[in-house]
């Protein structure tokens, strides 16, 4: 969809958000390295991310933070996706590290822990015993 269509509809769907709805648009990975265009705009609530997905603290660290906007929280979409054969083979300890990146750069996590690719997993059905449970479990070494 082309920048201009997304705006217009931006702005339409607000004259028509009675019940103040966030709104925001699902960006692309770039976003997180070259920042999200649509901040600015006044119906636009929160940054949404896919990114950047990285084993390094520093590099996400960067991408979160240098696309928030001062009264507009960042929201890291498809940042820390366990198993999603897109990101990186995360252990443990990365999702550990990763995850404080994340809450200390300001942002809202959504964490997904599928087998294969954003539709699979948890996210890709209601039955619960298709979740993978044993990561969101786990608790760190004492």
């Amino acid at each position: 969809m082309r920048f201009n269509d997304i705006i217009r509809l931006g702005q339409l769907i607000d004259s028509l958000n009675v019940h103040n709805h966030i709104l925001t648009v699902h960006n692309e990975p770039p976003a997180a390295k070259y920042g999200d265009l649509f901040v600015n705009e006044s119906w636009y609530t929160l940054s949404t991310l896919q990114g950047p997905k990285t084993l390094n603290q520093d590099i996400l660290y960067t991408g979160l933070s240098s696309v928030r906007h001062r009264y507009k929280p960042v929201y890291a979409q498809e940042t820390l996706w366990s198993r999603n054969k897109y990101h990186p083979q995360y252990t443990d300890e990365h999702l550990r590290k990763n995850l404080y990146t994340i809450l200390f750069s300001g942002s809202i996590l959504c964490f997904g822990d599928m087998d294969g690719n954003s539709s699979s997993g948890f996210s890709g059905t209601m039955d619960l015993d298709d979740r993978y449970q044993e990561r969101p479990d786990s608790k760190p070494d004492t």
